[in-house]
């Protein structure tokens, strides 16, 4: 993990990775959850069956924020 005390310290850090954390599975549970915590209800995100005919991927899609 790259620390820094005051703006100026970045420079020493310039071209080294800043840490990386585990993969986080993103089910549709989690996309659920997030639609009722946003009040974002799209089709696309929520109605698997739909998406199954409809959607390119064949599957929901989350959100960017997500």
């Amino acid at each position: 993990m790259l620390e820094a005390d005051k703006p100026s310290d970045m420079k020493a850090n310039i071209g080294k990775k800043a840490g990386t954390s585990g993969s986080l599975l993103v089910d549709q549970s989690m996309v659920g959850k997030f639609a009722r915590a946003t009040g974002d209800h799209q089709w696309s995100h929520m109605d698997v069956a739909r998406a199954r005919t409809e959607k390119p991927g064949r599957k929901t899609i989350t959100r960017g924020y997500l």
